[in-house]
């Protein structure tokens, strides 16, 4: 019998299930890991990822039990059971997940080449290809060619990607979406526009003086920002208002500031410095960084995405904005149940 039907027997629920729970009681139930109403203690795959218990490397998590097939990613990581073909990102669906491949991209270039036990320590350059490590670990490319001689070879580098695609192109700006409010200092926010380029913002400050121009009297305020806001704390001279604007930044230039209401592009006398930062130190600037807060000279992009893979919260399917509502760490366009 199950007096409380909460879908435990009575007797599993005082006797069989360790710890007991109340048979009298709907909310109190047995410690059941995946919810099959089989207690913990009866359940023999208690987090019924298809690995019995017994075998299973962490019997209360579904997304770690074995690596059957030595590859070094756990067959359950993809959160599907125990299914070693499918553990894990796999560029060259050779069936090793990259972490554990030597060659990640299938293109006889291994991606620890040189045999020190640190992929990336020694990209190929000069024309080499032995001895050195694949100097585009996700994108094959057997001649390793390395045009600028930067350690990243070309068909993955985007500094030299970005001179052939950047004819004619002008950067979006950000609209109208700039937000003012002032609490503790004036705070700036904008919301990031999508187009497929890697970015950085410049914020500029004008002075409403009406004898003289506005965009004569802008400044850059700060350059090079990847965070799409700033708190401006100067407080402009009795009798003036500040006002603000922020441009875009990326390989292909700089964005426009914004429109004035008659239609006339607004424009700045004193651009901000082109932004030489180098947040994660990984000799790549913010602004050619795919992964400007994480250490990857790689610059790895397996969905192509402009995000690159270590800081991509979809790997493997393309989602430039990585939207994340439920804020879990999965993407939206990954994530199935966003």
């Amino acid at each position: 019998p199950d007096d409380d039907n909460d879908g435990y027997t009575d007797a599993d629920e005082t006797t069989n299930c360790v710890p007991a729970s109340d048979p009298l009681d709907p909310l109190s139930t047995p410690v059941d890991t995946d919810g099959d109403l089989i207690c913990d203690t009866l359940d023999p795959d208690d987090d019924n990822d298809g690995v019995p218990d017994g075998t299973d490397s962490a019997p209360l998590d579904p997304l770690i039990c074995q690596d059957s097939d030595l590859d070094t990613c756990d067959d359950c990581s993809a959160g599907l059971g125990a299914d070693p073909a499918n553990d894990g990102v796999d560029t060259d669906a050779d069936g090793l997940c990259d972490a554990g491949d030597p060659d990640d991209d299938n293109d006889g270039i291994l991606d620890d080449g040189d045999n020190s036990g640190v992929v990336g320590d020694n990209p190929c350059t000069g024309g080499a290809t032995t001895a050195c490590d694949d100097n585009c670990r996700l994108d094959p490319n057997p001649n390793q060619a390395d045009t600028d001689g930067d350690g990243i070879g070309d068909v993955c580098d985007l500094v030299s990607s970005a001179a052939l695609s950047c004819s004619g192109v002008t950067p979006n700006g950000i609209d109208d979406s700039l937000q003012v409010t002032s609490s503790g200092g004036t705070r700036l926010e904008w919301t990031p526009t999508i187009d497929g380029n890697l970015k950085l913002y410049n914020v500029y400050r004008g002075v409403s003086v009406d004898t003289i121009s506005p965009d004569q009297r802008m400044i850059c305020l700060a350059g090079g920002l990847l965070d799409p806001g700033f708190t401006d704390d100067e407080v402009p001279e009795a009798g003036a208002v500040h006002f603000y604007m922020v441009s875009n930044l990326t390989g292909c230039g700089e964005s426009a500031l914004g429109t004035a209401s008659d239609g006339t592009i607004w424009t700045n006398a004193s651009a901000c410095p082109i932004a030489a930062h180098d947040t994660d130190g990984d000799g790549l600037s913010d602004l050619e960084d795919l992964c400007p807060l994480v250490s990857y000279p790689y610059q790895g992009d397996s969905d192509g995405d402009r995000v690159g893979d270590p800081c991509d919260n979809c790997v493997s399917v393309a989602n430039a904005d990585q939207a994340d509502r439920d804020g879990d760490g999965i993407g939206d366009a990954c994530d199935v149940t966003p």
